[in-house]
């Protein structure tokens, strides 16, 4: 279907069709993506077992598609138990907060949310266990860079970019790109995959970074890093090979006035000062940041030694898409690369020397970072730097053995789980969830030295209700549901479709007034063991097809969900989409008092 979002909204023939993409997408049943951003987790060839860094993640599409992919190829799909996961990191901590926004409706045991600019990201490493010449530096299986550029790409899809549209954009992000690129070399396995993507056209972000890369990575050691053709992985996609030669240009004034004219009217040469070759003396003439790196290599080199044509590039006008480059690149050996100046555009540290530097920051308008002299920092106001850039996380039962025992025996956990429960420093009031794989990458980091932003999946949520007149100190959550039930061995029952159905229209079901036909929900509010409890749903084979949360107060029973989970079984079972509100629970004139997954604050029950 061929359609603008803005067609799709205004006509009323798709109207229902528009409501209905909102709905899910509001529910968590869909995410919307642009095609050609779904290539790079799929040429990474993620598996269950790989432990995967993505270096510029937000918004986080990209990263949900790699967690979903990991949990896919899983053939134990226990995700307390896997050991591959996504460190998803980025240099804006504001980004980095929207990130983990975007992960809430997906399973996020095996996450770990980092703020650093990327080329600074620190090294971790293992414990010695004695064997000669011992690497103990920890790296990734793979790593994704889909690193901050122009944007050009989109000009097509957004044609007012066009009007502030420069040459010198690329420029100024080039030095940035080579930097991350050669970090996320630095940090994958020797055997391990890095792909660099954009969504530029632009040879400099494009082409001349991979090339200045390989080049540097092969120096010292020849072989060490190599292209992988891309070419043959997807039949039926329409890709173009990447380009031999490229000129740098740098625009003339006259090109603001001729942007909307038709350019058959005028000769490139006549907007544009064009450059063949580098000479050192006419790029400083323009003061702008012309680098050596940013100009092809001869073709000898880029065709026959790096390969440049495995590298892929994605018009618009070929599938209907936005623009956008991918590089898959394989790391054969361990890459040095040499100090260099970092004015160059070049990194200045050897891997074992990565600080995180202060250096002053430029926010571009799409939220990405670039270096100072991009353009001048709008003077702000001085504001205290927000105290949650760092959330530092620990262990959950070794400060808080008591809270942990009563949690155990409530739910009927294994004692094993206690290492995969972490909890924030800054307050008590969640416990989250991790796989093995993130947890035993936490338990390197000794020293504190990543950022940590975010971690896992929300498991258990302090409370302040009582169950058979003791405090009921945490309870289950709904997103925490489906990695933690298959671990209980108390407060689990099984239910069928009709009766969650009923429960989701009904939300606070009163005792008294449960229908007789409604016999699970009548057996559920005789129990008085309950509490907190997991609803296993099954179909009408007997096949589980959904999990739910729920509490058995003294007088009533409520399904702890949150509108948009609730909204998304409406419709996934009802074909409902409408934003026609469930019936909430009554709160006798009491102030409402609820938690993000629906919890009400209701004294003196017995729950």
């Amino acid at each position: 279907m061929n359609l603008t979002r803005d067609i799709i909204r205004k006509h009323p023939g798709l109207k229902k069709l528009q409501r209905f993409i909102t709905a899910c997408t509001d529910a968590g049943l869909l995410t919307r993506q642009e095609l050609v951003s779904m290539l790079p987790p799929l040429f990474l060839d993620i598996q269950e077992t790989d432990m995967v860094l993505d270096m510029c993640a937000a918004p986080g599409s990209k990263t949900s598609q790699m967690l979903e992919l990991v949990r896919t190829n899983a053939i134990d799909k226990s995700a307390v138990h896997m050991r591959g996961g996504v460190v998803a990191n980025d240099a804006d901590h504001k980004r980095a907060y929207m990130l983990t926004h975007q992960l809430q409706r997906i399973d996020t045991t095996g996450m770990l949310v980092i703020n650093h600019e990327g080329q600074h990201i620190p090294t971790l490493r293992r414990e010695p266990t004695g064997k000669p010449d011992e690497d103990l530096k920890f790296y990734f299986d793979k790593v994704l860079v889909d690193v901050p550029c122009t944007g050009d790409g989109a000009i097509r899809k957004l044609p007012l970019k066009w009007r502030g549209w420069s040459c010198r954009d690329g420029f100024s992000l080039h030095g940035v790109q080579i930097q991350l690129l050669e970090r996320s070399v630095q940090l994958v396995k020797v055997g391990g995959l890095v792909v660099y993507s954009t969504c530029s056209l632009s040879p400099i972000e494009n082409e001349a970074v991979v090339s200045e890369v390989l080049a540097r990575a092969n120096a010292e050691s020849p072989g060490s890093l190599e292209l992988i053709d891309i070419h043959t992985k997807f039949p039926g996609l329409i890709g173009r090979r990447g380009i031999f030669s490229w000129d740098v240009m740098v625009e003339k004034k006259e090109l603001r006035d001729k942007k909307f004219e038709d350019s058959k009217t005028f000769k490139p040469e006549d907007l544009f000062h064009i450059m063949h070759t580098y000479n050192q003396e006419e790029c400083d003439k323009f003061d702008i940041g012309i680098k050596e790196s940013m100009f092809a290599r001869s073709e000898k080199v880029l065709r026959d030694e790096q390969k440049i044509h495995y590298t892929m590039r994605l018009m618009p006008q070929d599938m209907n898409t936005g623009g956008f480059y991918v590089a898959l690149l394989r790391k054969n050996k361990k890459v040095g690369f040499s100090k260099r100046n970092p004015q160059d555009g070049q990194m200045d540290a050897d891997e074992d020397e990565i600080e995180e530097k202060n250096n002053q920051k430029v926010k571009l308008n799409d939220g990405q970072i670039a270096p100072a002299g991009h353009q001048k920092p709008e003077k702000k106001k001085p504001s205290r730097v927000p105290r949650d850039v760092k959330c530092e996380y620990y262990p959950f039962s070794e400060k808080n053995k008591e809270l942990w025992k009563s949690i155990k025996e409530m739910y009927g956990l294994e004692e094993s789980l206690a290492s995969n429960l972490y909890i924030n420093q800054e307050g008590n009031n969640r416990v989250f969830m991790v796989n093995d794989g993130i947890r035993d990458l936490l338990q390197l980091d000794k020293k504190s030295a990543l950022k940590q932003i975010n971690l896992g999946i929300r498991a258990f949520q302090r409370c302040k209700n009582k169950y058979r007149g003791n405090e009921v100190v945490f309870r289950i959550t709904q997103e925490g549901i489906e990695s933690l039930v298959h671990n209980f061995s108390n407060r689990k029952l099984r239910v069928s479709i009709d009766t969650l159905m009923y429960m989701v229209y009904h939300r606070n079901i009163k005792n008294s007034e449960i229908p007789a036909e409604q016999v699970e929900i009548k057996k559920i509010s005789e129990d008085p063991t309950l509490g907190y409890f997991a609803l296993v749903v099954h179909d009408k084979q007997g096949k589980d097809i959904e999990l739910a949360c729920a509490v058995k107060f003294a007088t009533s029973i409520c399904l702890m969900m949150s509108d948009e989970s609730i909204q998304g079984l409406k419709i996934k079972y009802l074909k409902d989409f409408t934003d026609e509100p469930t019936k909430k629970p009554k709160q006798d004139n009491k102030k409402d008092d609820k938690s993000d997954d629906g919890e009400m604050k209701q004294e003196g029950g017995d729950n």
